[in-house]
């Protein structure tokens, strides 16, 4: 690791590797021809001259709301260097755009052009500049063109300084109380190169890029050291084995949800051989043992991880062969300094279990205008990370659980606040509490507890369907749990661990055996997409396993033998067999094929694997 920034400003970054490695492939994108580094170059600066025309330059905060690939890219690296990015999730709801238009104090958005969105009726409403990006398939990666929809006075393009604010990003919690972060160009930069990749690496991007270690790993790394990347609209199971063929990437980083998915795309069809692969990363949470294990299996090479965040960048991370990972390890803290913090404020010595702090260049020194958050957040110019763990003698970091209350559901996190008053507002609930629960590739799921103001007022189903529209898919809990007591501390403080401990059981169902043609079909194709022997008509396809990613897997086998077409949330909406089945049974009477039982079924069990379509010919 390097011991200083690899550049001043990420201006200067691209400037010299536009030098150095002019006519090399950059950014490279699928139906896209490559974008050079020289060319990389030369698009930022014309970027940064349109902005300056209209109205946007140093200084000014720019939003976006792009849903990825190799346009969000340089999108980004232009408005960093020549502007301040504000990247975001583009499928927050309009309270979310509203109020982090507000605390981030964004100047315009950035949206696609003819789109209209959640973004773009918060950012009219806030009277913010708007402007819309469109770009050809004819077009290399990564080249687009901006079109004001309102114009300003231009204003000079004027280079950035090394402290200058070049990215803003907000760190979960509700939309009045999320923290903001706002580093600089020297603080970004510092931990630029947190792998030591070569020249001839080339990054297979599938991670959102509006997150810190998205953009990190996916994008500035790579360019960092004149690699290529290869960035994508987001990971495609059907597709994704065949990029690994077409790109030939050395490493490709991505979700414990979306690396047991790449498991599931092994199994129907391995890469050619030998593929290109010199590394697998797992990031955004911890990876379970077992799919680790089966991606090093599959592709015969180290799959490593980290530790890192928002505030801090990278704070710990698996060396390369042949430096030596360590089972239970986040990884080797490197170029950085890490303080475990004993109970009564003292430092602990290698090996005692306390609380995780970090400081270091690249590290921030206060959130934006919070001096709440910075007290909370910040002992004696530590940052406190939330986790508590430890180090041993050669500086291998081990998180053994978490302060904070924030669940990190597949790297997405949520507020338990924020889900919480969501529903106290419905006037028949009194109190709730939401907790996180363990998911085998979500790493956490989100789980809430009501108490009702009135026993049997409304259905836990009921009360969930609410919620659906109010908040973002992500945040909402895949179940809901009526109870009549919440377990407190001597404060009256809801304490949400125990909670989880003691509701842990009402999330099993009981095995009830498919009553209809609609829920043995249901119920076949969740056992096939998750692997499992045999389910009943009440699971609950998230508390089986299942995540987004192999919910979108259920959809299409759907629609493939039954022709009915269902919204991407479907079975997030109805997440058991019962629940899924009645919606294909309303949406076409029936389209249920003539089904047989699948191979290995026995004894009433059914084995898993395909479904077996009565009529030959469909899958």
């Amino acid at each position: 690791m390097p011991d200083e920034p690899v550049a001043g400003t990420m201006l200067e970054l691209l400037d010299s590797q536009s030098e150095a490695r002019g006519p090399a492939p950059a950014i490279l994108a699928p139906g896209r021809a490559a974008l050079s580094y020289a060319a990389l170059c030369g698009e930022v600066d014309r970027v940064g001259a349109t902005l300056a025309a209209m109205g946007l330059g140093r200084g000014s905060r720019i939003a976006l709301a792009l849903a990825g690939g190799p346009d969000t890219a340089v999108a980004m690296l232009a408005t960093m260097s020549w502007a301040t990015c504000v990247p975001l999730d583009p499928r927050l709801d309009l309270a979310s755009w509203k109020a982090l238009f507000a605390s981030l104090r964004v100047d315009a958005l950035i949206a696609p052009e003819g789109e209209e969105s959640a973004a773009t009726q918060a950012a009219s409403e806030a009277d913010l500049q708007p402007v819309r990006l469109s770009s050809r398939p004819a077009d290399a990666a990564g080249v687009f063109a901006l079109r004001a929809e309102r114009a300003r006075a231009p204003v000079p393009r004027t280079p950035p300084a090394p402290d200058d604010i070049t990215l803003v990003m907000h760190t979960s919690g509700t939309t009045a109380r999320h923290k903001v972060v706002a580093l600089t160009h020297r603080q970004l930069l510092w931990s630029a190169r947190v792998q030591p990749l070569r020249h001839d690496d080339r990054c297979l991007g599938v991670s959102p890029l509006f997150t810190r270690s998205g953009f990190g790993l996916n994008v500035l790394m790579p360019l960092a050291t004149g690699a290529s990347t290869v960035l994508t609209q987001g990971f495609d199971a059907d597709r994704f084995v065949d990029w690994l063929d077409v790109f030939k990437p050395t490493f490709y980083s991505a979700s414990p949800a979306i690396q047991a998915s790449i498991l599931d795309a092994l199994a129907q069809r391995m890469p050619s051989l030998p593929h290109s692969l010199r590394f697998v990363r797992s990031s955004s949470a911890a990876l379970p043992a077992s799919i680790r294990d089966r991606l090093a299996a599959a592709f015969g090479v180290p799959v490593i991880q980290g530790c890192g965040s928002t505030e801090a960048g990278a704070i710990a991370e698996d060396p390369l062969p042949p430096g030596a990972q360590r089972k239970g390890s986040v990884g080797l803290v490197q170029n950085i300094e890490l303080m475990i913090l004993g109970e009564s404020g003292e430092s602990l010595p290698a090996g005692e279990t306390g609380e995780i702090l970090v400081r270091g260049p690249g590290v921030i020194r206060g959130y934006e205008n919070d001096a709440d958050a910075d007290r909370l957040g910040f002992h004696d110019g530590w940052w406190r990370t939330g986790d508590l763990g430890f180090a041993d003698a050669d500086r291998y970091l081990f998180i053994t659980g978490r302060l904070k209350e924030i669940i990190n559901r597949g790297g997405l996190k949520v507020s338990p606040g924020e889900v919480d008053e969501l529903f106290m507002r419905h006037p028949t609930v009194r109190e709730a509490a939401t907790f996180g629960v363990a998911h085998p590739s979500l790493g956490e799921d989100v789980v809430t507890a009501v108490i009702l103001r009135e026993a049997g007022s409304i259905t836990a189903e009921q009360l969930r369907d609410y919620a659906l529209p109010l908040i973002a898919p992500f945040k909402v809990p895949s179940s809901v749990l009526i109870v009549e007591d919440l377990p407190r501390n001597a404060l009256g403080k809801v304490q949400r661990r125990a909670l989880a401990e003691s509701l842990a059981g009402s999330l099993r169902a009981d095995f009830v055996a498919p009553r209809s043609a609609e829920e043995t079909f249901i119920a076949q194709i969740f056992a096939s997409v998750l692997g499992l022997p045999r389910v009943g008509a009440r699971d609950h396809f998230f508390h089986l396993g299942g995540d987004s990613l192999r919910a979108m897997q259920v959809l299409s086998r759907v629609s493939t033998l039954t022709g009915v077409e269902m919204q991407p949330l479907a079975v997030f909406e109805a997440p058991t067999v019962e629940a899924l089945a009645r919606r294909i049974a309303t949406a076409r009477p029936g389209a249920i094929p003539p089904v047989q039982r699948r191979r290995g079924a026995e004894n009433g069990k059914e084995g898993p694997g395909s479904i077996i379509p009565a009529t030959p010919g469909r899958l």
